[in-house]
């Protein structure tokens, strides 16, 4: 068994942090038994008054560092299981763990290296493709959403290979927030989480995608419609993303992706709804790389892209990730587009959702692009429920009969 010293020598200082220290002393039997506001609190374990042990709060302090390292060695020189439960706790991996495999014919725990170089890249390339869809959905992305896709991938941690079938293992941190641009991180005092997100919403938001992508894999199987991934954009797939998974298949063959979600940082910072437990995991072979590829060129052909502002109808309502509505609005005026489809954040929503009950129109500046089938409107701006011209009530009127 490891002993508390050896867990405590282990321990990354920078990652223990008030928050989680309390939680897991909370969690493996401590209690609160005293300290000052906003300074201190201090916990013992059952009533052995030499278990005590103090936990600083503000890390403004110029003494926080010492007295957290204090904390971790007091913890350490005790010999009772619940401070060695609490240090195993705040060493465990660091974040949830994500596998990239290529499986193929060469000698165990080797691999071409122009295929090895190809895994690397489909790596960076979907949990990059993934950050941007966190953000905004989008058959593709191109130069768009580059900063959060940026600052999440340098936050992630490359781990060791492991024998076998090649892999590339990925850690990324489920409690760190992203945000969509530079000012927002540069802004201390923020009145709201719009445009902000965590690294577990950006590994959901993956995995989602990854799932749908299968799905629409198979589906284009039995019917040959390379439409079926128009839907998918919904749920985080794109360009990016089928571009990376055509790198995970190429050359092998089979190949997947996992993700064992780390429970450590479920029950010590994330909210329970956010939980996963166990692990996910989307399979890919060779066959599939043609498919991948017609959808590539279709999500990519985003055709007639222009700035409009659309009157119409809300036919559709639905969440589809946290508190991002999608909306589909039949067309009064503002385009030839007869249906667009659009992503509103919250406040909007609700205000499409009101103008939905009532009958009646709302108004949104957008940029229109064309993908497969469908309209999108992009970065909606200007979102207001308006009064309607004679000739739209009647339009409208006809559209809800």
């Amino acid at each position: 068994m490891t002993s508390a010293g050896d867990l405590a020598a282990s321990l990354d200082r920078s990652r223990v942090t008030p928050t989680r220290l309390s939680a897991a002393l909370s969690k493996f039997g401590w209690r609160v038994v005293g300290g000052k506001d906003g300074l201190y609190t201090r916990w013992l374990h059952g009533d052995d008054r030499s278990t005590r042990v103090l936990v600083p709060l503000d890390a403004t302090k110029p003494d926080f560092d010492e007295l957290i390292t204090d904390a971790v060695t007091s913890l350490a020189a005790l010999h009772i299981d619940s401070a060695r439960q609490v240090l195993r706790t705040l060493t465990s991996r660091p974040g949830d763990e994500l596998k990239f495999r290529k499986h193929t014919d060469s000698p165990i725990g080797t691999i071409a290296w122009d295929l090895g170089q190809s895994l690397i890249g489909a790596a960076t390339e979907t949990l990059s493709a993934s950050a941007k869809a966190t953000s905004d959905r989008r058959p593709a992305f191109r130069n768009s959403n580059w900063f959060i896709a940026r600052d999440f991938l340098q936050s992630v941690l490359m781990g060791q290979t492991e024998v076998g079938s090649y892999v590339v293992t990925a850690y990324t941190p489920p409690d760190r927030e992203f945000f969509e641009r530079e000012s927002q991180k540069q802004t201390s005092n923020r009145r709201s989480s719009e445009g902000i997100h965590t690294g577990r919403e950006v590994i959901e938001v993956m995995t989602g995608a990854l799932k749908v992508t299968r799905e629409a894999i198979d589906l284009y199987q039995r019917s040959k419609r390379v439409e079926e991934f128009d839907d998918a954009v919904e749920h985080g797939v794109s360009r990016e993303l089928t571009t990376a998974i055509q790198q995970l298949v190429r050359g092998v063959d089979a190949a997947s992706v996992s993700v064992e979600w780390s429970t450590d940082f479920d029950s010590l910072v994330l909210p329970q709804e956010s939980a996963r437990t166990g692990i996910t995991e989307v399979e890919f072979t060779p066959s599939d790389y043609p498919i991948l590829e017609r959808a590539s060129i279709r999500l990519a052909d985003t055709r007639d892209s222009s700035t409009v502002t659309v009157v119409g109808s809300v036919e559709v309502l639905t969440r589809k990730v946290g508190t991002v509505g999608v909306v589909a609005i039949n067309v009064l005026r503002g385009t030839s587009a007869r249906k667009v489809r659009v992503r509103l954040p919250a406040e909007k929503y609700e205000l499409a959702l009101d103008a939905h009950r009532r009958m009646e129109a709302i108004r949104v500046t957008g940029r229109q692009e064309r993908s497969g089938n469908y309209y999108w409107l992009y970065d909606a701006a200007d979102v207001e429920i308006v009064e309607l011209y004679q000739d739209d009530a009647t339009k409208q009127g006809q559209l809800f009969e």
